[in-house]
């Protein structure tokens, strides 16, 4: 149904103003009541005083001018009371002198201002009473005008407009401003007066440029970053960059976008990848730096060391995920196991085949001589000694086959592993002179045997740096193996590590890392200067 004029002020809910508040049709009333007023009192004068022409010409004219001058006071009071009224019609008082934003109040017909706020004229630089009489179109630069005019076309189709433009300051600055306008209409539904709210967006325009060249400052770091960057919406891929796109051989950081990073991922690594995802989405922890294996998109797998932190955006968790191709290193560092082992075993070779030998031919010799000079009968005393001599040369030889036999190189499996820590950590006592007590619980069956080598050589070396570095009076191995999942611990009560990088076992410590890293575990030390040291190596539950 269309809306009359007559309807509109009723559905808008504005209230009907009366007669006492239409200035044109109070002063007309004033008009003729003073008029009639004059006319009679003069033609009473006229009737008592006699025939006196002139003199009531005179009166009436003078009566008339003052009724004229009486009806333009009349009607700028009333204009003025009109305008207060209007203010505190549409808006209360408190309201309109306290609002943060500008508000200004204009004649729908003349376009021009009747009354603004304190906010108005502070944002433009001038004071309240110079917008007085102001056309709208004063507030406007001159290449903005076109804006003004789309909103008053858009008042003049409806009731309501809504723009963003700019308005000019005092000193002839631009600034930014919204507008929300809207037309207060009279009983009758003609246009009376236009109240618009005047926001000034300078700030939140500052805020959203710095924004913006933050996001800016953001993406090309992010685009030109020398290490691997993605962003992942659960397991989708929402953004990467250059460097990962040439990492997994994708062509376009584009080929990467919308593709689940379970597709980057080897068959025997997912299950592993989809609880961190799953952990993540769950807690939004950080994934610390740790290294895995990848696969890129020609089918090639590869090592990378990778790390994931939290990344908010738009209410949503993404995940930040930076990592890093590390085959070469991977490589590199199996090339110094392999050399470091093989260098083992060739001192092992030469203290079994060379200086074990030596000390068991000179304990044969002086147990011949021990014999023969029994069998001539020489003193007990001089016999005791070459029985002593003996038994410091067998355990100098036990000790050195023991170096031999742990420089050898050891190939130890699933079914293995328990014996042979369990040999080692007796063979501590013989070698170093330090207890060393084995705790094994679960089931290794599911770890393979390049997992239980390095882990039995992990162990190995952390005792022998609790005995030799730490000076250590007794030292725990506990391993927990579920599968090919575990725990190993290797605790000692010496001196711990200095508060520095420890200068014990440089080498050792190295390629204890690089072993680690190469079975897809981590490792760490815990220690207190005085309090021992606890070497730890774990790994989750699926094989590297």
């Amino acid at each position: 149904m269309k809306r009359t004029p007559r309807q509109a002020p009723a559905e808008r809910g504005v209230p009907r103003r009366g007669l006492a508040w239409q200035p044109w049709s109070v002063v007309a009333v004033y008009v003729v009541a003073a008029s009639v007023w004059v006319l009679v009192s003069d033609r009473i004068v006229r009737v008592s005083v006699g025939n006196a022409g002139t003199a009531e010409a005179f009166a009436s004219a003078k009566g008339l001018v003052f009724v004229a001058i009486t009806a333009g006071l009349l009607y700028l009071l009333l204009r003025h009371l009109g305008r207060e009224a209007l203010m505190r019609r549409v808006l209360p008082t408190t309201v309109f002198e306290s609002a943060g934003f500008g508000i200004a109040i204009s004649d729908a017909h003349s376009r021009r201002l009747i009354a603004v706020n304190q906010a108005f004229a502070q944002a433009r630089g001038r004071r309240r009473g110079d917008f007085a009489g102001w056309p709208v179109a004063r507030l406007f630069p001159e290449d903005r005008e076109a804006d003004l005019r789309r909103l008053i076309d858009s008042l003049d189709e409806g009731e309501h407009g809504v723009m963003e433009s700019e308005n000019l300051r005092a000193d002839g600055s631009h600034f930014p401003v919204r507008i929300d306008a809207t037309v207060v209409r009279d009983a009758a539904g003609a246009a009376r007066y236009c109240i618009a709210f005047v926001f000034d967006l300078s700030e939140s325009r500052k805020t959203e440029q710095a924004l913006a060249d933050s996001e800016r400052r953001y993406r090309d770091l992010f685009d030109h970053s020398p290490i691997g960057k993605l962003v992942c919406d659960g397991e989708r891929i929402v953004m990467a960059n250059e460097r990962a796109s040439d990492m997994f051989r994708a062509g376009a950081p584009a080929q990467l976008v919308g593709r689940s990073l379970l597709e980057l991922v080897p068959e025997s690594r997912r299950g592993v990848v989809l609880g961190r995802l799953e952990r993540f989405r769950d807690t939004g922890e950080p994934v610390p730096l740790q290294q895995d294996r990848a696969l890129r998109l020609d089918g090639q797998e590869i090592d990378v060391e990778f790390m994931a932190s939290p990344l908010l955006e738009g209410g949503r968790r993404l995940m930040h995920v930076i990592l890093q191709d590390v085959s070469e290193r991977s490589a590199l560092e199996r090339e110094i196991i392999e050399i470091s082992t093989a260098e083992q075993a060739r001192i092992g070779r030469e203290i079994h085949d060379g200086i074990c030998q030596q000390l068991l031919a000179t304990d044969l010799m002086v147990l011949g001589l021990e014999r023969r000079m029994a069998r001539d009968g020489a003193d007990a005393q001089p016999l005791d000694s070459l029985r002593q001599i003996a038994a410091q040369i067998e355990q100098a030889l036990g000790q050195a086959r023991a170096l031999a036999n742990g420089s050898a190189p050891v190939h130890i499996d699933a079914a293995s592993l328990q014996a042979s820590l369990q040999a080692m950590a007796a063979s501590a006592i013989s070698t170093y002179g330090v207890p060393c007590e084995l705790e094994f619980s679960g089931d290794a069956q599911g770890m393979d045997q390049v997992t239980a080598t390095h882990l039995y050589r992990i162990a190995q070396e952390a005792v022998a740096n609790a005995a030799k570095h730490a000076h250590a009076s007794r030292i725990e191995i506990r391993l927990e193996a579920h599968g090919p999942a575990f725990s190993l611990r290797v605790e000692d009560d010496g001196v711990g590590l200095p508060e520095a990088d420890p200068a014990w076992g440089h080498l050792g410590l190295s390629i204890m890392r690089y072993r680690a890293r190469i079975i897809g575990a981590s490792l760490g030390f815990l220690s207190r200067p005085g309090g021992g040291t606890q070497v730890r190596c774990e790994r989750d539950g699926a094989t590297p």
